[in-house]
């Protein structure tokens, strides 16, 4: 029989308390199954101000009230906050700092779109936070795993400022990087902060170019393993120059679990957030999403002007660049586009300007909510996915099972996922660009629009998409594996 493990799953956003990235939509699925088969699990995540207390059922911990933790010269008090994901028994704890973390936007001021100043004293906080709480509940985990830049410093406290604490040294750390575009590089003098030695010979080999403290190599120099996504989407990024110094002393530890979707929350067949549910066999009832998502937006219906959605990443490879350039020859092409963003997203001023010019043709959605994101994917005729490089793929697949055409630029993993369609064989699932520009993209999309104004050839594309094979089933059993040699290369 195999061990049930304690395992501590760290994160930066948690849907659906938190999400500016479709990483954090991961999280709440594999902590859920991971629980199902037995583990005991649990989440430790900030409490932004988009948490919604009221609706989650925040509750106050009594132990976990006015913890002190050290920040350089000084002792903050913070408080830790408790719920669960919704429809599950995941217990999920949030670090409440209200002069860190309750602001209008989780990483970036959207007054400006500029990250924060900060958010090198935040993310140190939140890590130092984690053993704290730890330490207060008493809680042991076997393994914790960490994920994305902001939670690199964990494996790295592990390893220097706890290590002579008897009650840290059994727990192992894997970390989990998806985007390699955000590095949370600072500068140097700000080890300071962390109550360490900025001398040491360790800490040293842990600057990056010009003298930057780089907390993604932090994460990966001090875990017991480091994992990634999509395996050609890390042959690209270690192509990148920029990369290679990085992920070289992780390189013997780098492993390869792909994203899953999770399928009792991504299916039109059984889907709670849209007004009508769909099967493959049954497609017109998707017309009836297609009309509320119109008018969520206060948008007239026409059966023969296709919905074009985008939702925003709110990183630089989502594509927003290509989809900028891009956005008035679209509207051009007589069709409606939805946008989701963020008043946080480095590109929403541009939305709200063309919002305010194109007033009948665009909806523009500033802050995230899950039941708005399945109504857009499940209503919208075409998702834009101009992405240059795509960490995950999940996205296509929302997208696909919904009966939702996507048109992707060909990169990384999304050959596995999406076929060019090919009119003489009826075959294919979606509409690829193969040149990185503005004219490939836009050959792509009136491409597309030709089959759309075919509607009987529309329909074979749509169950295309809708029949194809999108599971992973392995995924949970790979994690339970490295999780397992996290904790053999802790102990050996």
């Amino acid at each position: 029989m195999k061990k049930k493990l304690k395992i501590l799953i760290v994160a930066p956003e948690v849907a659906p308390f938190s999400k500016t990235n479709i990483i954090a939509e991961v999280i709440g699925s594999y902590a859920t199954e991971l629980k199902e088969i037995g583990h005991d699990v649990r989440i430790i995540t900030p409490q932004y101000r988009v948490v919604n207390e009221r609706k989650y059922t925040l509750r106050d911990v009594i132990r976990l009230k006015d913890i002190d933790v050290t920040v350089g010269n000084d002792v903050v008090k913070i408080n830790v906050k408790s719920s669960f994901l919704p429809d599950t028994k995941v217990q999920v704890y949030f670090i409440d700092y209200k002069p860190y973390f309750f602001r209008e936007g989780l990483y970036r001021d959207p007054q400006n779109q500029q990250a924060y100043s900060d958010n090198n004293k935040r993310f140190t906080l939140f890590s130092k936070s984690v053993m704290e709480t730890l330490k207060k509940l008493q809680w042991q985990p076997d393994v914790i795993h960490c994920n994305e830049w902001q939670t690199g410093l964990i494996p790295f406290f592990l390893k220097f400022s706890y290590k002579k604490d008897s009650f840290f040294r059994p727990i192992s750390t894997l970390y989990t990087i998806r985007d390699f575009t955000e590095q949370g590089s600072f500068k140097g003098e700000f080890v300071s902060f962390f109550g360490l030695d900025q001398d040491m010979e360790e800490i040293k080999n842990l600057f990056v170019s010009n003298g930057n403290f780089n907390f993604l190599k932090a994460g990966i120099q001090s875990a017991h393993c480091v994992n990634s996504t999509g395996s050609k989407y890390i042959k690209q990024v270690e192509s990148e120059g920029q990369f290679k110094d990085l992920l070289k002393s992780g390189k013997d530890t780098l492993n390869h679990v792909e994203d899953q979707v999770d399928f009792n929350i991504w299916n039109p067949e059984q889907d709670s957030y849209i007004p009508t549910q769909f099967t493959v066999e049954n497609l017109k009832d998707k017309e009836k999403n297609k009309k509320a998502l119109l008018e969520e937006f206060n948008l007239q219906f026409d059966d023969k002007k296709p919905v074009c959605s985008f939702i925003s990443s709110f990183i630089d490879m989502g594509g927003e660049q290509l989809l900028k350039d891009s956005f008035e020859a679209c509207l051009d092409m007589n069709l409606y586009l939805i946008i989701l963003t963020s008043r946080e997203d480095a590109s929403y001023e541009f939305y709200k300007k063309m919002k305010k010019k194109y007033k009948n043709r665009i909806g523009l959605q500033e802050y995230y909510e899950a039941s708005l994101e399945h109504l857009t994917v499940a209503g919208s005729d075409i998702m834009l996915l101009p992405s240059q490089y795509d960490p995950t793929g999940l996205s296509p697949i929302y997208s696909l099972r919904y009966g939702t055409v996507p048109i992707v630029y060909r990169s990384g993993d999304i050959a596995e996922i999406i076929t060019h369609h090919d009119n003489k064989n009826n075959q294919g699932n979606g509409f690829i660009f193969k040149d990185y520009n503005r004219d490939s993209f836009l050959l792509c999309i009136k491409n597309a629009l030709k089959f759309y104004n075919d509607r009987e050839h529309w329909l074979i594309i749509e169950k295309n998409c809708m029949t194809g094979d999108y599971v992973k089933h392995d995924t949970i059993k790979k994690y339970e594996k490295l999780y397992n040699k996290c904790i053999k290369n802790n102990n050996s």
